[in-house]
């Protein structure tokens, strides 16, 4: 160790620096090599020590540490700097004190996600205990966008929202980056490289977009018994059309006694992770099967839907969002060519939504809360409301072994619910060892659990067991459940075919069926 007398006779070198060298030669010298690493890796480290002169075997010294001099911080404050050297001052410090300083600077900048910038300590001469660190702070040289084919070159570079020589909030980009990709269409990675001189930060956007044009036609047994099990139709989608992460869709599906078509569109607002969606469907039905298929049964309903989705927390293995809708239902029903009914309900929507990603594993949950008013006739114009809360829970363990379960409640604030409030069990979704809509509520809930086992390439064998119980406010709930198997089967990603058999184990209706045998085939192009 040195002694004080020593430390006054004259300056000592750090270990690892050159001693023949002027300060500021030094330190440029350093830098270039610092740079000429950062270009060789395509990326900074922090905390590296690669690209300093390389250390020569002799004592280590020390010295007592008497100030630390930063360089110019826009993104680190004085406070927070001297917090960070006050437990070193008038200690006897070597040169791994200096890079542990160094290192927890650089932490200060990943803690605020600010991945350009780093502290080094550069070769030099310590005079009277004072250590000079470098600050270097990347600043926006230029933005590259690759991967794009339909989604506009400028709307993917306003993802970055500094000017030219600005600072780089690496946690600003990242958070936009997310909100990025809150249609589905496209997503997008923002990666920091090296600029051409010293100081200067790249950004590289890179693009992963979805198939543009996507169609989907489909047969399955899934519709109701009343209207005709065996059904058609067709989903198509349109990403991006005009470039901006966008998205319209159309649908329709029609069984003998019931044709449904819907169309959608959905676009960002700016970069904050902001969805507004619009939507008008439109259906109608006639009783072909049961009782009621000789009284000439029939019924007709339009839909328009108004929302918006925002994004409120998003990262890497979890996000929040928000969600607010508003939607118009007009709908008629006849018997025998008499009007039975004629409404119009207003409804408004408002809830949370929720997604934890792990390794292996994936949770969601949402919570909505939702009121309506019905006026028309027969009935005088009433209000209501209900709250439903729904999760998911898929657990993997090895590709195409798994287990999902999901469930899902809603409370009533009242009996008898206006129908585009309440809840039905029977079928796919809910519990399939029933027919489609078998039982019908105010409230109730359900939950299905699925174990799926990779049998071959392409086929997939699961057991279900579902459970379900719905009714009137305030009386006893009408119970469900079943247990089943099925599989599921895929080609080149285009076909799939689904197989349900799924036998009750309660009566809940009058000529319940034994078992429900569903079939489904998806082919994509």
């Amino acid at each position: 160790m040195l002694s004080n007398a020593a430390m006054a006779a004259g300056p000592l070198s750090v270990p690892d620096g050159p001693t023949s060298q002027g300060p500021d030669v030094a330190r440029q010298k350093f830098l270039e090599e610092l740079k000429e690493k950062e270009k060789e890796t395509g990326r900074y480290d922090l905390n590296s020590d690669a690209g300093a002169p390389k250390a020569v075997a002799k004592p280590a010294a020390t010295f007592e540490l008497k100030e630390v001099r930063f360089g110019v911080s826009a993104q680190l404050s004085a406070a927070e700097l001297q917090a960070v050297v006050a437990p070193y001052i008038g200690t006897q410090v070597g040169y791994a004190d200096l890079l542990k300083i160094r290192n927890e600077v650089n932490a200060l900048y990943q803690k605020k996600q600010i991945l350009s910038s780093r502290a080094d300590v550069r070769p030099q001469k310590i005079v009277a205990g004072v250590v000079f660190v470098d600050i270097v702070e990347g600043r926006l040289s230029k933005v590259k966008v690759t991967g794009n084919t339909y989604t506009r070159e400028q709307y993917v570079a306003d993802v970055v929202p500094f000017a030219t020589n600005d600072l780089i909030n690496s946690g600003v980009l990242k958070d936009r980056a997310n909100n990025f990709r809150i249609s589905g269409v496209a997503s997008v990675e923002a990666n920091l490289v090296p600029g051409a001189n010293v100081g200067e930060t790249d950004i590289v956007l890179a693009v992963q977009e979805s198939k543009r044009f996507q169609a989907t036609v489909f047969v399955n047994n899934e519709a109701s018994d009343s209207v005709g099990q065996n059904q058609g139709g067709v989903s198509l989608v349109y990403n991006a059309p005009l470039g901006i992460n966008d998205k319209l869709s159309a649908y329709a599906s029609g069984s003998q006694g019931s044709f449904y078509n819907s169309v959608g569109y959905a676009i960002p607002l700016g970069m904050r992770g902001t969805l507004l969606r619009t939507s008008f469907s439109s259906s109608s039905s006639s009783v072909v099967a049961g009782p009621y298929r000789y009284f000439d049964v029939k019924g007709n309903s339009s839909t328009n839907q108004l929302g918006l989705t925002q994004l409120l927390v998003t990262a890497e293995d979890w996000d929040l969002s928000g969600n607010a809708d508003w939607s118009q239902i007009k709908s008629q029903n006849t018997v025998s060519g008499f009007g039975l009914s004629d409404t119009l309900t207003d409804l408004q929507a408002i809830g949370l939504n929720g997604t934890l990603r792990y390794t292996n594993r994936v949770l969601n949950a949402s919570v909505t809360h939702n009121s309506g008013t019905v006026t028309g006739k027969p009935l005088p114009a009433s209000s209501a409301s209900s709250s439903q809360v729904s999760g998911g829970w898929l657990e993997s363990f090895s590709p195409g072994h798994y287990v999902y379960f999901k469930a899902f409640v809603q409370q009533a604030s009242q009996a008898v619910m206006p129908s585009a409030m309440g809840m039905s069990l029977g079928g796919a979704g809910t519990v399939r060892g029933y027919a489609l809509g078998a039982v019908t509520g105010d409230e109730g809930h359900y939950a299905n659990v699925e174990w799926h086992y990779p049998v071959m390439k392409g086929l997939n064998a699961f057991l279900l067991y579902d459970t379900g119980s719905t009714g009137t406010k305030g009386l006893a709930k009408t119970e469900l459940s079943s247990v089943g198997a099925g599989v599921d089967w895929s080609w080149n990603n285009k076909a799939q075919v689904n197989l349900t058999y799924a036998t009750p184990q309660k009566v809940v209706t009058t000529n319940q069926e034994p078992y429900r045998l569903t079939a489904r085939l998806n082919w994509s192009f």
